[in-house]
């Protein structure tokens, strides 16, 4: 018998397998072994939060919401499978849902910068940008001088084509990283955006000097 096939297998022992499987990824076999042992009559909120992780690396976004609703059910004190279920819904472009399960997220730790961080972004692209704003300012509060925060913060201010402000920001973020290739595209976009074309070159040329290896880089700089 395969370990699959062999009705031998303890509960613990197919779990163990699974595990080792789902670390290893190989998450087909992982998911198989867990539904097996969800038709034995298995019920855990760890075993849902399993299959869900599993359905979730294989791109099954439906199942795996369905698998950490699951489990939020049966333990509701699990903050990371919120975050999950947000950019499960993200990725449906749903933004409400993806907002409401992002504040989950903080009613359980409101210092996470990583949340907070997916919030502002999330209220940016929904033009929400006082909202989008006050989110990146509490990353920079729990984080100071955080990079992506800053970047939010510039993009807010493009939005409101506040374009002076947020190449300040970008400016002085260029100055304190200036191989920071992240920094370095959005400065370049932004003096392209306002119409400093030899600027923006120069900054793409400088990215590509640096991260030579990345076709966008090249795509970038031929726009």
């Amino acid at each position: 018998f395969s370990p699959m096939q062999n009705p031998n297998l303890s509960v613990q022992q197919r779990l163990n397998l699974a595990m080792q499987l789902l670390h290893a990824g190989q998450f087909e076999q992982a998911l198989s072994h867990f539904l097996i042992l969800k038709k034995l009559g298995l019920t855990d909120f760890r075993l849902s939060r399993a299959i869900g992780s599993a359905y979730e690396r294989l791109l099954k976004d439906n199942d795996a919401k369905h698998y950490f609703a699951e489990s939020l059910a049966l333990n509701p004190k699990q903050p990371d499978l919120h975050f999950a279920l947000a950019n499960i819904a993200l990725r449906a472009g749903e933004f409400s849902n993806a907002i409401k399960q992002f504040k989950q997220c903080l009613a359980f730790d409101n210092q996470n910068i990583r949340v907070w961080l997916k919030l502002g972004q999330t209220y940016l692209q929904t033009e929400q940008l006082d909202l989008a704003a006050q989110a990146f300012t509490r990353c920079e509060a729990i984080q100071p001088g955080d990079v992506d925060a800053r970047l939010g913060q510039s993009r807010v201010l493009q939005k409101r084509k506040l374009f002076e402000q947020a190449e300040k920001i970008l400016t002085d973020l260029a100055k304190q990283q200036p191989q920071n290739t992240k920094i370095l595209s959005e400065l370049a976009w932004l003096e392209k955006l306002v119409g400093n074309y030899t600027r923006a070159v120069t900054l793409f040329q400088k990215r590509l000097n640096i991260d030579a290896n990345n076709p966008e880089c090249y795509e970038d700089l031929a726009l």
